[in-house]
């Protein structure tokens, strides 16, 4: 889960955070992305448990839940595979500045949406755990490799801590969004949602496995923002370079930097671009078998609205939207966007539905796995009057309370609003009273 969630935010935007606000804001951006992975996993565990502690009781709330978020579900991951290539292209390939760029730039994106298509379709979410410890592995040689060029490589100068921001408004325009964006975005994320699901039905701790996964990418976080500190450090200052809105931007820093050295250290730049390639890897593997799982019907959240006009064959296939994310990328690359453009997409659209799916999170745990959109023909049993039972069955007719009260059949209309039963959820409740 650590290396999943190393995707454009994490693995880029943690270098222009660091280079712009110093050791301050690296951790003021790296704390609340772990404790976001971590809070997840702690209240995932509790629905579980609260939903009847099964081995699908997480997975069934997850269903029921997710039903009037899921297209939203769909954008998001649209969003997290297509940042993820764009960024690694971006700010990992295109500093490189190799010709023809065209041809070169179409290959790369090939082989990365190749590489996706062929992890996800051999490791499904079983397996996924093996592949991903394999490329653990080799993203741990990568970084230990890096680490003992850099001596080599430097000039002994410090890393580059920079000024205490905090005073600054600045900072604070782009901390308050990332810190509120990045604690709410798991619970938009198809990817984890679908791994505390297979972790719950493996009969494991889905606690304590993102406690362990969300300390590992704090880790990551940190040994790459602190990697960007130390290449300001031997520069002397961060080197930052022009966008097209005329504004700084770093994101690239450390590609530049290894690039130019590439010829007297090669191994240096390789575990570098070894390590960025397994990342974005871990990430659009995750994204590609997550995507299969909620476009199947087996997936539980269902398929998004338009979608079910597109051909069946189509349906339950994620190569459309790495086809998007493709295209997406050429046409991004080519007029030198940056990342930040669509993190403000990220941080205002899909907040808004974060914060709301965990309003409707509490209501639906509070009832269990009863949890179902109007229209489901859930039956609810509740009290009604000098201490007799009723029964409530909810379909999707109007927007009243019609209640059927004792033997004489009077019918009575309520504004649903003012019902006090806890039917918020139904459109019409039929209660037929008991004697």
């Amino acid at each position: 889960m650590a290396l999943s969630w190393m995707w454009g935010l994490g693995l880029f935007f943690s270098v222009q955070f660091s280079l712009q606000y110093g050791l301050f804001g690296l951790l003021t951006f790296a704390i609340p992305n772990a404790l976001g992975l971590m809070v997840f996993g702690g209240l995932t565990q509790l629905i579980a448990k609260r939903a009847g502690n099964g081995p699908d009781a997480l997975g069934s709330f997850f269903a029921n839940w997710s039903r009037p978020y899921r297209f939203v579900f769909f954008l998001y991951q649209i969003l997290a595979i297509t940042l993820t290539v764009f960024a690694l292209v971006r700010y990992g390939w295109q500093p490189l500045g190799l010709e023809p760029a065209g041809l070169y730039l179409l290959l790369t994106i090939l082989v990365i949406l190749a590489a996706a298509t062929l992890f996800g379709e051999e490791f499904d979410i079983r397996r996924i755990k093996f592949s991903h410890g394999v490329l653990g592995l080799i993203a741990l040689g990568a970084i230990g490799l890096l680490w003992v060029q850099l001596p080599s490589i430097g000039k002994g100068q410090p890393i580059m801590t920079g000024a205490n921001p905090f005073l600054g408004l600045n900072f604070w325009g782009y901390a308050i969004p990332i810190c509120v964006g990045l604690t709410l975005g798991p619970w938009l994320d198809l990817q984890q949602w679908q791994r505390a699901i297979q972790i719950q039905r493996e009969g494991k701790s889905p606690l304590l496995s993102y406690l362990f996964g969300g300390s590992l990418f704090f880790l990551l976080l940190l040994a790459h923002g602190t990697l960007a500190l130390w290449v300001a450090g031997q520069l002397g200052g961060a080197s930052m370079r022009e966008g097209i809105d005329g504004l700084a931007y770093g994101q690239d820093e450390i590609t530049r930097f290894l690039w130019g050295v590439a010829a007297l250290h090669p191994w240096a730049f390789g575990a570098y671009v070894v390590v960025l390639f397994v990342m974005t890897l871990a990430t659009l593997d995750s994204g590609y078998i997550a995507l299969r799982w909620h476009l199947s019907k087996s997936g539980g959240a269902g398929r998004p609205f338009p979608l079910s006009l597109l051909p069946e064959g189509l349906l339950a296939s994620p190569v459309p939207v790495l086809v998007f994310a493709g295209i997406f990328t050429l046409a991004a690359v080519y007029l030198r966007l940056e990342l930040e453009y669509f993190m403000i997409f990220y941080a205002t659209f899909f907040v808004g539905y974060a914060a709301l799916a965990l309003l409707r999170r509490r209501h639906c745990a509070a009832q269990g796995t009863q949890c179902q959109p109007p229209g489901d023909g859930v039956i609810y049993v509740v009290g009604k009057g000098h201490g007799r039972m009723s029964q409530v069955i909810c379909t999707p007719l109007s927007r009243k309370l019609v209640a059927v009260t004792g033997d004489s059949g009077i019918v009575q209309e309520l504004d649903l609003r003012q019902d006090k039963a806890g039917l918020l959820a139904a459109d019409l409740c039929v209660i037929a009273a008991g004697r």
